[in-house]
Order: C-alpha cells, then structure tokens, then sequence
C-alpha cells in the first residue's frame, strides 16, 4: 500500500518511479531482523551497557557472577 501511494505521488517522473522501485526492491530483499534488532537503538543507558558487556563478556560468566545475589 505504501509502495501504491508513493507511486501515485510520482506522477509520470520516470526517474523517481525508477528510484522508488529499487529502493522497495531492497527493502523487500532485506533481513528484517535487521532493522529490529539495531544495536544503535539502544532503549535506556542500562541496555546500551548491558550490549557493551555481552560484545565483551560470555554470557555464562554473567549468570556465574550474578548467581550469589540471585538466591534467596
């Protein structure tokens, strides 16, 4: 639908229309985890830390040195 419409906006520049349907073919193409999953997009500074971590620690080694505070 979204495709249509900017269609519809082109009118008859065959330029655009050419541009638009390449990008759609891109994005179509895509791995759409990709654009859910950016590690840019960081939610709180408590995720963005959280990703610097695990890009440097297993997360084993988390789950070891959080288990003494985790028991109750």
């Amino acid at each position: 639908m979204a495709f249509a419409g900017y269609r519809n906006e082109m009118g008859a520049d065959s330029d655009m229309l050419k541009l638009l349907q390449e990008s759609a073919i891109r994005n179509f193409g895509a791995n759409p985890t990709k654009m859910l999953f950016k590690r840019a997009d960081a939610a709180s500074p408590l995720h963005e830390m959280l990703e610097k971590i695990l890009e440097k620690v297993k997360p084993v080694e988390i789950i070891e040195a959080l288990a003494p505070f985790l028991k109750k």
